[in-house]
């Protein structure tokens, strides 16, 4: 088993089923803060002097030679996985960056996604996800990039200081979502949420 593992890019290839439990055994992953170089056990680009890595980083191929020991993340993107995100996943506290965007992932986000307090890029697009999104992410105060558009959520966007900061694009293509940024508010009622539409009468339902 790959304890130390702390990059993994399966992205843009033809892999289905569901996404294997097992990654949540990945050790180096679990650890929120790694400083010691000694967990460093690949070596990706044997023509330069240093240890150096290839990785695509907030939607930008960048180059990483000093950093590598700082920078943890799971890229699936790109596949046709199916079935649920597995609950194991957010034992992660370690992760940096999770992009499962582009597979048929279905379900409902995990419940427990702000356990993963160490995020700074999280991306589900493009997928087949469905229900709320969960409360708890907005306990992930160092996220700075995200990605939730083109997927079958519903209900209100949770409010937080740092999900205020992202635009439509970022939850678009959702028909039942609604709420800031986008420009559909909600209304509770009967312990359900409806979206309203502003016309010149002022708001209806939709």
């Amino acid at each position: 088993m790959l304890n130390n593992l702390q990059l993994l890019d399966f992205s843009n290839n033809n892999l289905k089923g569901p996404i294997p439990h097992i990654l949540s055994h990945m050790h180096s992953m679990t650890v929120k803060t790694i400083t010691n170089k000694s967990y460093i056990d690949f070596d990706y680009n044997l023509a330069v002097d240093k240890e150096s890595i290839d990785f695509m980083w907030k939607g930008v191929e960048a180059t990483y030679q000093e950093t590598i020991a700082l920078l943890t993340g799971i890229d699936l993107s790109c596949n046709a996985f199916s079935g649920k995100i597995p609950e194991d996943l957010m034992k992660l506290q370690g992760l940096i960056s999770l992009n499962l965007s582009r597979n048929r992932l279905s379900g409902m986000i995990p419940n427990n996604i702000g356990n993963l307090t160490s995020l700074e890029v999280l991306d589900l697009s493009m997928n087949i996800l469905s229900g709320t999104i969960p409360p708890s992410i907005s306990h992930l105060t160092s996220l700075d990039t995200l990605s939730l558009s083109h997927n079958k959520l519903t209900g209100q966007i949770p409010s937080g200081p740092q999900l205020q900061t992202f635009n439509m694009s970022d939850f678009s293509d959702n028909v039942g979502l609604c709420g800031f940024p986008l420009p559909n508010n909600c209304l509770t009622h009967n312990n359900s949420i409806v979206p309203l539409v502003e016309n010149e009468a002022g708001y209806k339902k939709n």
